[in-house]
């Protein structure tokens, strides 16, 4: 068995932390350039009404992303487990089950996807000028959902074992592949939303294929054989608990974020496009929370995997104030360089449209620095496998959120959506802090991971 050069259960903390979390960082930045060049594309190539179809159909298509990238968070939590415990057999068995129940998962999901598009699209009052366009992105998507899953599951697997950084390179390749596809398919044949689709669907194919490739050969860690090949009730019963709890916290926002985009929708193209500019451009903020709660879980995990639970307490204390500063820093960054930042995003839409945008930005400013504490605590419970309090609180901000955009947008248009978020990231920390402070004795005393 391979030396374990990627474990996180060994150096300081925060120096560990540190360098496993910037490749993460610099991949779900990555991850948002890769989204964001089919709205900069088609904002440029094809027109505004088009840029708002890939808006809307971008939130539709979050949540299946997320359903399945919540699935592998949850697979990744047992896989760091078993990889800091050193129960290869049992990290093997996991892997194997994992990938194929996510796989019949993700086609499932894909096929039912396609078959309810259309009511979907209604029931979030897609505007009919767009509802077409969002439709035949969505259509062309899904159908190579299957490959989304897959990136993510060699992409967690390696993550489980320390290596952040392996990823990365070919998310790259995907990234620059998808780029060339889009500009070919859509600024030179033509093809329209339906061309930004098979882009996508392409350049993630490849991507699986060269991170599957890379993963079994040069770790031998994650090599399995055809003993691992058997039906393993208890792997099956662990992989779908963590998974699907991991799935509903992921999906639940995104949910949720649909909702809002129905109080949205009726505002009009022009309030749409201003919508999807600015989440465009706040998702590569937000990453940075992403990525620390997905460096946290893995560390956490690995270390109480390994019995150093102390260890893995003074990693997330020192984590904690490391998030809050980088939200207050890059709070002001948005501020200053969202007016410059929008058109590069949207391309040519109407003057209006980013007066919208920045408004919505400027107020979410003010609570930016609240997301990183929420995604702190995420971190530190799935790792601590207290799977069920994510969930349970991502369902009460989101709740609160869309709650209040419905009441407060007709009134303040995006800003009222600004509030609502706001109030939600103030809900969901008060949640984590209390159910924290009532758990901390219980979970360090006991320090076995919870079966949710």
């Amino acid at each position: 068995m391979q030396q374990r050069t990627h474990d996180l259960t060994e150096g300081p903390p925060m120096a560990r932390l540190s360098w496993f979390a910037l490749p993460l960082l610099l991949g779900n930045l990555m991850q948002q350039l890769y989204n964001a060049v089919d709205s900069i594309i088609v904002g440029r190539f094809v027109g505004e009404n088009a840029f708002a179809a890939i808006g809307v159909a971008g939130t539709v298509m979050n949540i299946y992303i997320f359903v399945l990238v919540g699935f592998c968070t949850g697979f990744s939590i047992l896989f760091a487990s078993y990889f800091g415990a050193g129960d290869y057999d049992r990290l093997h068995s996991s892997l194997v089950t994992s990938c194929w129940f996510g796989s019949l998962l993700s086609l499932a999901g894909g096929l039912g996807g396609i078959l309810l598009l259309r009511p979907l699209l209604n029931a979030i009052r897609t505007p009919a000028d767009i509802a077409d366009d969002a439709a035949l992105y969505l259509r062309t998507v899904l159908m190579g959902l299957i490959f989304t899953f897959l990136y993510n599951f060699f992409a967690a697997a390696l993550r489980s074992i320390g290596s952040s950084a392996s990823a990365l390179f070919f998310l790259l390749l995907a990234t620059v592949i998808h780029i060339l596809l889009d500009i070919l398919f859509v600024a030179v044949w033509g093809m329209g939303v339906r061309g930004v689709g098979l882009a996508t669907v392409i350049s993630q194919a490849i991507s699986v294929v060269c991170c599957a490739l890379y993963a079994f050969r040069t770790f031998p860690a994650l090599r399995v054989s055809k003993k691992d090949f058997y039906y393993n009730r208890r792997a099956l019963l662990d992989s779908a608990n963590y998974g699907a709890v991991s799935a509903l916290q992921s999906s639940s926002l995104y949910i949720g974020k649909l909702f809002i985009q129905s109080a949205i929708n009726p505002l009009g193209p022009v309030t749409i496009a201003a919508f999807s500019a600015a989440t465009r451009l706040e998702d590569f903020l937000l990453t940075a929370g992403d990525s620390g709660s997905a460096a946290l879980t893995v560390f956490i995990a690995q270390n109480r995997g390994a019995g150093l639970y102390d260890r893995a307490l003074r990693g997330f204390f020192s984590w904690q104030r490391v998030m809050i500063g980088a939200g207050i820093v890059l709070s002001l960054l948005m501020y200053v360089s969202h007016p410059r930042l929008l058109p590069l995003i949207a391309g040519n839409v109407r003057p209006e449209t980013f007066v919208i945008a920045g408004r919505y930005l400027t107020a979410m400013c003010c609570f930016y620095a609240l997301s990183m504490v929420g995604c702190c605590f995420v971190g530190y419970f799935r790792g601590v496998g207290m799977i069920r309090i994510p969930f349970l609180g991502t369902t009460l901000q989101i709740g609160i959120r869309v709650l209040l955009s419905f009441l407060l947008t007709p009134f303040l248009s995006l800003c009222g959506v600004a509030v609502a978020t706001g109030a939600g990231w103030i809900a969901i920390i008060i949640f984590q802090t209390a159910v924290y402070r009532s758990s901390f004795h219980q979970i360090n005393d006991h320090p076995s991971m919870e079966k949710s």
